[in-house]
């Protein structure tokens, strides 16, 4: 058993982000595009569950542990996500009861976060910009049940590197 050291550039990650909602994709677009490959009975309830799972955050909070990643998307008492980072899978409930595994990651420089349940996966990989002031979220929703993955980028900065007007 080895012990996790975090990199130097993996420790940019931790702190508060804010969506650059400007620089962000329209998930409501991206669902539209994805369920649009599906067949006309199944593509409400595909647009239905992909839009539940699947919402614009304001604020993301990292913080990277020793051994351990945590998550929290959006504000008023969110749970946060917490898994290990060495990519193994922990059982984890979402706040709608739905019982998922998880895991956390870094893969070349990127913290990649994956959601598995029954019906699919969602993989966020996490990316910093070179100055560390901006976090770039590509997510990525597989399902057997979609003809092709839904995939939208949300793009979000460092919370105290945004000016106040």
């Amino acid at each position: 058993m080895h012990a996790f050291a975090l990199e130097a550039p993996a420790s940019g990650f931790s702190g508060q982000w804010l969506l650059d909602k400007n620089s962000s994709a329209d998930i409501s677009t991206a669902v539209e595009n994805c369920v649009s490959h599906t067949s006309f009975f199944i593509r409400p309830l595909a647009r239905k569950r992909l839009l539940k799972t699947n919402t614009m955050h304001h604020k993301l909070v990292i913080a990277l542990g020793a051994s351990v990643a945590s998550i929290t998307y959006g504000s008023n008492g969110a749970k946060p996500v917490e898994a290990p980072i060495d990519g193994r899978s922990v059982p984890w409930q979402r706040e709608d009861g739905e019982k998922l595994q998880v895991s956390h990651q870094f893969v070349s420089g990127k913290l990649v976060e994956t959601f598995q349940g029954e019906d699919g996966q969602k993989k966020i990989t996490f990316s910093l910009s070179h100055d560390g002031d901006e976090l770039t979220m590509a997510v990525k929703v597989s399902s057997p049940r979609l003809p092709e993955p839904l995939v939208y980028l949300q793009v979000y900065l460092r919370a105290d590197s945004v000016k106040q007007e």
